[in-house]
């Protein structure tokens, strides 16, 4: 596992994600975050080692957001 795709990840979902973030904006944002990781040198590979579906794992953190 990488850990810094982890935090790179966490770290940019925490500050693109809010409650009212529409869940189906996520596969943008996924696509978004991974663009974003590439330019700090985390490959592509790197993070689907570590997330499954990045813009499901996205999903979940809209909805757990939204219950906060």
């Amino acid at each position: 596992m990488s850990d810094r795709a982890v935090e790179f990840v966490e770290m940019w979902v925490a500050s693109h994600v809010t409650a009212a973030t529409d869940p189906a904006g996520a596969k943008p944002l996924a696509l978004q975050c991974m663009e974003e990781a590439g330019k700090e040198g985390i490959p592509l590979a790197e993070i689907d080692d570590v997330f499954d579906d990045l813009a499901m794992f996205i999903v979940g953190e809209i909805e757990e957001a939204k219950q906060r």
